[in-house]
């Protein structure tokens, strides 16, 4: 484990970063088993996700991701498919 972070395509952290922003540190540290896996309630008061990533992550098909639902839950903004960098349509 200890040696994880020499042998992973830093890209394929991207997502799992979203859900825990201390995966690197705990890798390396030797705390796997505290990693966040899923968003749930921890992990997105852990990870300070503003509302507006969460409005866009929630709403996004294509960031489905572990604990989406959960997401879901904290927002009643529906975006349209097409949505600017501002969040505008």
């Amino acid at each position: 484990m200890k040696d994880a972070l020499q042998y992973v395509d830093i890209v394929s952290l991207g997502r799992p970063t979203l859900i825990d922003n201390q995966i690197g540190y705990k890798i390396k540290n030797g705390q796997a088993d505290h990693i966040f896996l899923e968003f749930n309630e921890e992990s997105v008061k852990e990870s300070h996700l503003t509302p507006g990533l969460i409005d866009l992550l929630a709403n996004t098909a294509y960031f489905d991701m572990p604990g989406i639902d959960y997401l879901k839950t904290l927002t009643d903004v529906k975006l349209g498919d097409a949505v600017t960098h501002d969040g505008t349509k």
